[in-house]
């Protein structure tokens, strides 16, 4: 894997460590250490999509096993997602 890639996966696990919270394109391009510009490259040619919705899917699909695995209500399930609102 080259450091491109490695650069890749230090942000996909940024995001997946911290989808509860507030994140910008510049709080994933200051973890990866490029430019939000490289950032969004990078993004768009090894996963063919944008930084902000790959973490928009990633929180959909967190709040879906916690749909299916708790008995919790849809404002806390959205809440404990990363959403603003239900």
């Amino acid at each position: 894997m080259d450091s491109t890639q490695v650069r890749l996966q230090m942000m996909m696990q940024y995001i997946h460590e911290n989808y509860k919270e507030k994140i910008s394109l510049e709080d994933i391009s200051n973890h990866g250490m490029v430019s939000k510009s490289t950032v969004l490259n990078l993004f768009r040619r090894y996963l063919n999509d944008t930084p902000i919705h790959y973490l928009l899917r990633y929180r959909l699909q967190e709040a879906a096993k916690l749909l299916v695995t708790t008995e919790k209500k849809i404002a806390v399930i959205s809440e404990c997602s990363g959403f603003d609102n239900v």
